[in-house]
């Protein structure tokens, strides 16, 4: 199965990972991508976050991002691993 990103690439969605981020811009949180989120971001809310708290998250400005495993690993984890103090 392919997915889309959210900068328009069409991978494998076992390449895909998804980015939640708080509306300060600080990462909220990862999860990889799977067939039954695909490349909605409303399903990787509810996904993350919960059924009930998926679309708040959303509304308060939070924004889910899908993107490669790559971009992945060398934008965002760097930033986690900054935050953890790794």
């Amino acid at each position: 199965m392919t997915i889309t990103t959210t900068d328009g690439q069409e991978i494998s969605v076992h390449r895909g990972e998804w980015v939640f981020w708080a509306p300060d811009g600080t990462v909220d949180g990862c999860m990889y991508a799977d067939a039954w989120v695909g490349s909605s971001t409303d399903r990787a809310a509810v996904r993350f976050y919960g059924k009930s708290d998926g679309p708040k998250k959303l509304a308060a400005g939070f924004r889910a991002e899908l993107m490669t495993r790559d971009r992945w690993a060398a934008e965002v984890m760097p930033l986690m691993l900054r935050r953890t103090g790794a």
